[in-house]
């Protein structure tokens, strides 16, 4: 989504709406591997998939989504709930929070032992872990926050 409004932002037509710009939608992993191929000539793609274009795929980054937002903050993930399943659940929810909120403490008092953790989740989910320096670039680029910028996401909400 970010990619399309930017785009029209930008005065560029996607080719489904009688333009050149061709927008495929893909995981992750295969635009690294289309990237390599020359298979397409860019991605937005988030964190740590950036930095894996910039050292695998000799990407270079165009824009930095930061410097399309006020303060440079933005909202890459959001926690939502239902309003029924809070009303009858608030303690699971707040227990969610709570870890969440403890979590992002951890991350950022320990990033070296964060990102070392990451890497041992990211071998079990997937069997491989990503360069310890891809995931420092990558984390030089992100603010691990659990406020989630209450201004921005009421207006992107409306």
């Amino acid at each position: 989504m970010a990619l399309r409004a930017y785009l029209i932002k930008n005065g560029y037509k996607t080719s489904e709406n009688g333009g050149n710009v061709q927008v495929i939608p893909a995981q992750n992993p295969d635009i690294l591997t289309m990237m390599v191929k020359k298979d397409i000539d860019g991605a937005w793609i988030p964190e740590p998939w950036g930095a894996k274009l910039v050292n695998e795929a000799n990407g270079k980054i165009f824009l930095d989504e930061r410097d399309l937002w006020p303060g440079g903050k933005f909202v890459t993930a959001l926690i939502v709930v239902r309003a029924d399943y809070l009303e009858n659940h608030p303690d699971v929810i707040k227990k969610l929070l709570v870890a969440h909120v403890d979590e992002t403490i951890w991350i950022n008092n320990n990033q070296d032992e964060a990102i070392k953790t990451f890497n041992e989740q990211n071998k079990k989910l997937t069997g491989k872990t990503i360069p310890i320096n891809e995931l420092q670039e990558a984390f030089s680029r992100m603010e691990i926050t659990y406020d989630p910028v209450k201004k921005l996401t009421l207006q992107i909400c409306r």
